[in-house]
């Protein structure tokens, strides 16, 4: 098992220190620094896709705008993804209470026959129904969420906006624009 690995396999490398120190520093600026930082992830992950297993890419200020590119293509490609997802979930959460909302609204309806067991029971009914809205909401969050990842890294292998959104080329099981790329 390779878990270990995913968190220590950058220092394996004799110059690992400059790389990663300077990452830290970068990631304390404010939204430049961590796409900076993502940028030279990219770059990593771009040489393992090729096979090259020993090279660390450099970290360094004089590349600091074209990290920032390589990074801020697939921040873009989130961010796009993003606001509609950030809108489903306050329908989500909306729709949750709205789905409460009804419960209490059914043991007020219930309270003149039923008395407190009528309250009860709508809160119980409205309670149950809410949390079916919210797991199914879940799921549905769960698989764009799963989703959006796929075009983030196809806008990081491509080092381009627009294909991360061709879904042709996603569904695909080698692309074009990642055969020439990768």
């Amino acid at each position: 098992m390779r878990f270990i690995q995913t968190f220590t396999y950058l220092f394996k490398y004799d110059d690992w220190f400059p790389s990663v120190g300077l990452g830290m520093l970068f990631s304390l600026i404010p939204i430049v620094g961590p796409i900076v930082v993502h940028g030279w992830f990219v770059r990593l992950m771009r040489l393992r896709i090729s096979g090259d297993e020993h090279t660390l890419p450099p970290l360094s200020l004089s590349d600091f705008g074209g990290l920032l590119r390589e990074g801020g293509i697939p921040f873009l490609v989130n961010l796009v993804l993003a606001l509609p997802m950030m809108i489903f979930v306050y329908i989500m959460l909306a729709s949750v209470f709205g789905v409460f909302l009804v419960g209490v609204g059914l043991g007020a309806a219930l309270e003149p026959a039923m008395g407190e067991l009528g309250v009860a029971v709508g809160l119980g009914v409205g309670a149950v129904a809410a949390l079916i809205v919210y797991l199914v909401f879940m799921v549905a969050v769960v698989a764009v969420g799963a989703a959006m990842h796929v075009f983030i890294l196809r806008a990081e292998v491509t080092a381009q906006f627009g294909a991360a959104f061709q879904m042709a080329a996603v569904t695909e099981r080698t692309s074009p624009a990642c055969s020439s790329r990768c």
